[in-house]
């Protein structure tokens, strides 16, 4: 059942909302990477950072480079976070990914922004 919402909700989201979406999956997962390493869970960290990191290339392959610079910059932020990550899992510390979810934070906070204007004033819930 909650698949079947969750597939349904995709398929009728805006472009502005699916990306909501997935800057959600990223914060969410790199959280619980911050709470399992915490733990001493080395791997349930790891396969969270994965699922963050892989959400962050998501957000970089959506970007469209020939059309302006705020994608470009976006790009090279997305590419900092992702060697953020790989210091966490090197190093084995929390302080990068609470760098990466503030980061992320602040962008979701831009997009709700937009995709609130774009709906009309209405806010969205991704």
């Amino acid at each position: 059942m909650i698949d079947q919402y969750r597939q349904i909700q995709v398929e009728t989201a805006t472009p502005g909302e699916l990306i909501l979406m997935v800057y959600d999956i990223a914060i969410s997962s790199l959280k619980k990477a911050r709470l399992k390493l915490s733990e001493g869970n080395l791997e349930e960290a790891n396969n969270s950072l994965l699922k963050a990191q892989n959400a962050i290339a998501e957000l970089m392959c959506a970007l469209n480079l020939d059309v302006d610079e705020i994608a470009k910059s976006l790009y090279s932020l997305y590419a900092y976070m992702l060697r953020r990550l790989n210091d966490s899992v090197i190093r084995k510390q929390a302080k990068p990914i609470d760098e990466v979810v503030n980061l992320l934070s602040s962008l979701k906070e831009a997009w709700e922004e937009i995709v609130k204007r774009e709906t009309g004033g209405v806010a969205v819930q991704a």
